[in-house]
C-alpha cells in the first residue's frame, strides 16, 4: 500500500524502526530529533507498507530547507536533523533525505510518488530551487546518488561522508529537470 506524507504521519514510529535497520550510527533515526521536519508541510515523505500497515517495505523523503541550514550543514556546523524547513522567502534547498526499499521493484514506485508530491509542493509554495543535495552513507546510497546525477562535493558531513550535490549543468533525468524547470518558471 502506497502512503503519502499525511498517511505516513500515522505510522511514524514504525517508519523509524524500519529505517534504523538500514542506517549506521550517525544516521540513526530518532523521532524527537526530526520532530520539526515531521510537523512541517515542507517535508515530503512516502512509504510502501503491507495492506495492514504493520510492515514498512520502502520509504523516501525530501526536505525543503533554507540557505542558512544548507550552508551550516555543508560546513559541518549542524547535524542533518538540525536543518530547518524553509520558513521565509521562496529560495529553497532540497535535501534528498533518503530512499530505502526492501525489494528493487519498490524503488521506482516510491521515488516517483514522493517526487510527484514534492513537485506539487514546490509549485504550490512557489519555491525557487537553488540546490538539491544528499548525504549517502552506504555504498548503495552512493551508487544511487551517482546514477541520479549527483556528484561528490568537497564538503564532508560529520567529517566522514561526502555531501553529494545535483549536477544542474549536466544531462539529468526528467524528474530533476522538471523540478528545476518549474523553479525557474515560478520567478519569471
Amino acid at each position: 500500500m502506497l502512503l503519502n506524507t499525511a498517511q505516513t504521519k500515522e505510522i511514524t514510529p514504525l517508519i523509524c524502526e524500519f529505517e534504523n535497520q538500514f542506517y549506521i550510527g550517525d544516521f540513526q533515526y530518532n523521532l524527537a530529533d526530526f520532530s520539526r521536519w515531521i510537523a512541517s508541510d515542507l517535508f515530503v515523505y512516502n512509504a510502501i507498507t503491507t495492506e495492514d500497515k504493520r510492515q514498512v517495505l520502502a520509504t523516501c523523503g525530501f526536505l525543503i530547507t533554507n540557505r542558512l541550514s544548507y550552508e551550516r550543514c555543508l560546513a559541518g556546523e549542524i547535524n542533518e536533523c538540525e536543518m530547518l524547513p524553509l520558513t521565509e522567502g521562496n529560495e529553497g534547498y532540497i535535501y534528498y533525505s533518503s530512499v530505502i526499499a526492501q525489494k528493487p521493484e519498490f524503488s521506482r514506485e516510491i521515488i516517483r510518488s514522493t517526487f510527484a508530491e514534492l513537485l506539487d509542493l514546490v509549485k504550490e509554495k512557489q519555491v525557487r530551487v537553488k540546490e538539491i543535495f544528499t548525504l549517502p552513507c552506504t555504498k548503495e546510497g552512493v551508487a544511487h546518488a551517482l546514477k541520479n546525477h549527483f556528484h561528490p562535493s568537497s564538503y564532508l558531513y560529520e567529517h566522514a561522508y561526502p555531501v553529494y550535490i545535483f549536477d544542474q549543468q549536466g544531462k539529468h533525468k526528467y524528474m530533476w529537470d522538471s523540478l528545476i524547470k518549474h523553479s525557474d518558471e515560478s520567478v519569471a
